[in-house]
């Protein structure tokens, strides 16, 4: 008789690596890749980029010092603000679980996982795209956000992206201005393409799950199938299949929880705050469409990790639908415990969560957005008694 093992063997393999392929190369690029192998190159492009950042924002909060009497100045600058602290916390965390990090890129190449009949691809395949064509669309809108951002000074009376006021530039304007530039550009594009990681593992998830559920429902007819395959011996590889799915829901977990525990934060602060500019700026100019552009990429960052959070969710309720609508009632004794085990362990769902405080779905996605509208009032509230007096 085979073994489970054996069975695995029989068919095809999937490359996991190419859900992630394309936010890999982008922040190798920057020097921010989780990587066992210390490359000397690596490490002083992520650095670099790094201490740009990191000089960019200190620079920042030079100004909000210095225009802190001004509330719609520090509102406008904590604006622009938050996503790179976002990007600098985001990457210190991810720096934090390097190690955790790597045992969940190598995990992605788990038999397991990898192993999945060709009729049965496509449950992986869609995911894929969709994370792909939407991981796009939104890198794109942050690229667009960016190179408003550095357009400003073209269409407004301001001389730089960032204000900064707290001294006089003279011949280092020039300067200034590219060093704001860049730094944008490598904080908005590093962030988008943590997210991106980030969004295309809970894809991942999702099409595991997908394939374990068809797998499950039809147990019977997958079995007979194969000659020297008992329907019990089929039910121990989708058990086995499905403990691969949660060690690796487990895996993303601790490597991610803090990271969308910071993109949360940031989200309140930032929404609420483009919310108050969209308010006070002339309607239709061009701050006015920066703010907009912002405010767009912002409620799609958020949305993204929701959405696909809130997709794992019902994907592992689904299995214990899969278990009801297989062919159980014709089945032995034995068969029926395996899947009431299975059944037993679908009633809590799997999940991500931000920080172990809130689990990633569409009602934490409402919840964000209530807390971020309270803030917007009280802050709205606070510059019309400003503006009185």
């Amino acid at each position: 008789m085979m073994t489970a093992s054996e069975i695995r063997t029989k068919v095809d393999k999937m490359d996991l690596y190419e859900v992630i392929k394309i936010p890999k190369l982008i922040l190798q690029i920057f020097g921010q890749w989780p990587s066992e192998n210390k490359d000397m190159l690596l490490n002083f492009r992520g650095t670099f980029s790094y201490a740009w950042v990191a000089t960019f924002t200190f620079t920042v909060f030079m100004e909000i010092y210095h225009v802190f009497h001004n509330l719609a100045a520090v509102l406008r600058l904590v604006t622009y603000m938050s996503p790179v602290v976002s990007y600098m916390a985001k990457i210190l965390a991810l720096k934090l679980r390097e190690d955790d990090f790597v045992v969940l890129y190598k995990f992605l190449d788990d038999p397991a996982l990898t192993s999945v009949p060709d009729d049965l691809q496509h449950y992986v395949k869609e995911p894929f795209r969709t994370a792909r064509n939407i991981g796009l669309g939104y890198l794109l809108s942050c690229a667009l956000t960016i190179c408003l951002m550095s357009l400003l000074p073209l269409f407004t009376e301001r001389y730089l992206p960032v204000t900064f006021t707290v001294f006089e530039l003279g011949r280092f304007y020039h300067f200034m201005y590219f060093f704001q530039c860049f730094g944008l550009m490598c904080a908005g594009i590093s962030n988008a393409q943590v997210d991106f990681t980030a969004m295309s593992l809970s894809c991942l998830v999702s099409g595991q799950i997908g394939v374990l559920n068809e797998n499950i429902r039809c147990f019977r007819e997958k079995a007979l199938q194969h000659e020297n395959l008992t329907e019990e011996l089929f039910l121990a590889r989708c058990v086995y299949h499905h403990s691969k799915i949660i060690t690796l829901i487990a895996l993303i977990e601790r490597v991610l929880t803090k990271i969308v525990l910071i993109q949360y934060i940031t989200s309140v602060v930032v929404i609420c705050n483009i919310g108050f500019q969209l308010v006070i700026v002339e309607p239709f100019s061009f701050p006015f469409v920066l703010m907009l552009t912002f405010f767009t990429a912002k409620m799609l960052q958020l949305g993204l990790y929701c959405w696909f959070g809130n997709e794992i969710i019902l994907s592992s309720l689904a299995v214990r639908d899969a278990c009801y609508e297989s062919d159980w009632i014709n089945s032995d004794v034995r068969v029926g415990k395996m899947l009431l085990i299975i059944m037993e362990r679908t009633k809590r769902p799997l999940y991500l969560t931000a920080g172990k405080f809130s689990v990633l779905s569409l009602a934490s996605f409402t919840s964000v957005i209530n807390s971020a509208y309270s803030f917007f009032a009280l802050m709205q509230t606070m510059y019309v008694k400003t503006e009185d007096n």
